[in-house]
């Protein structure tokens, strides 16, 4: 078969196996390519991946929650690092069929379902305008995958370009277990996509939260992607506090740091500043404030 041919097989792979396989097949087709093409033959594909993945995202909502069978083409744009030589192409070729074969397994249990993921969202907006503030200029693309990962129940990945923000998602899987509280992972993973923005950086919280440090041992603080992982648990915490979902919170917090919580999450989204708050006793004042004036809100 034609090489370029195979492409659009390649990008109308129905599921993540399918694709593995189809990736798999077109190294073996390659390797057959002239020598002096096999870079430029490269380059058309990628191209082709990603005009597909330019259309699919095109237009102006702030939130695209793709099916399964779309969430296919767009995993494969995102884990593929287009790179400037053939040989290291072919490796991230390798390592697209490898993660897929690796990290996937058939699934344990079914994912949050797309109508409760819109819910959270709702509320989200609702309670912080999380999607009219943080989404302004940076939409959220929500991958559905009907997998379960080898680690994860969900999780959220993206790459830095300067001050520039690509191949973000959030990526939903199938849980491992029936209990498991996956409305809780998926708020989690909105506060990643929070502090990646208010940092420009990955795995990084925001420097207010060091507000918090007393809650924390000494190697979470140290430890940047303990401490960003601290910032998206709190603020999970803090979207389902009080709502409907607030079973799914999967341990004990005490009311008075629910309060916190949730205030230092609607200070940070309002201002859209990680120096929002400078300590711990400036953010117990405002919260002072609010109490005294019977103005906390429990939304």
């Amino acid at each position: 078969m034609d090489i370029c041919n195979f492409f659009e097989i390649v990008l109308s792979s129905e599921s993540l196996y399918e694709l593995a396989g189809n990736i798999e097949r077109l190294i073996l087709l390659f390797k057959e390519v002239d020598s002096r093409k096999k870079q430029k033959t490269m380059s058309e594909f990628y191209h082709m991946l990603f005009v597909r993945t330019f259309f699919n995202n095109n237009g102006k909502e702030q939130v695209k929650i793709y099916s399964p069978r779309e969430s296919v083409i767009e995993y494969f744009y995102n884990y593929w690092n287009f790179a400037p030589t053939f040989r290291e192409n072919l490796n991230q070729l390798h390592i697209v069929a490898d993660t897929i074969r690796t990290g996937l397994l058939s699934p344990k249990a079914t994912g949050l379902s797309e109508e409760t993921i819109r819910n959270l969202l709702d509320l989200v907006e609702h309670k912080f305008k999380y999607i009219t503030n943080v989404l302004k200029e940076q939409p959220l693309k929500i991958l559905q995958l009907n997998y379960s990962h080898i680690r994860h129940n969900c999780y959220y990945t993206a790459t830095l370009l300067g001050n520039q923000i690509t191949k973000d998602y959030v990526v939903m899987t199938c849980p491992h277990r029936l209990e498991t509280h996956q409305e809780f992972g998926f708020v989690h993973e909105l506060g990643h996509k929070l502090h990646t923005i208010l940092t420009n950086k990955l795995f990084v919280a925001p420097a207010s939260f060091e507000c918090f440090n007393h809650i924390y041992n000494e190697s979470d603080r140290i430890n940047n992607t303990s401490m960003a992982e601290n910032f998206a648990d709190v603020f999970a915490i803090a979207a389902l506090s009080n709502s409907q979902y607030e079973h799914c919170i999967p341990f004990e917090v005490e009311s008075k740091n629910a309060s916190l919580f949730i205030l230092y999450i609607l200070l940070t989204i309002m201002s859209m500043d990680e120096n929002v708050v400078r300590s711990k006793d400036e953010l117990y004042s405002i919260l002072f404030k609010l109490e005294s004036s019977d103005g906390l809100l429990k939304t």
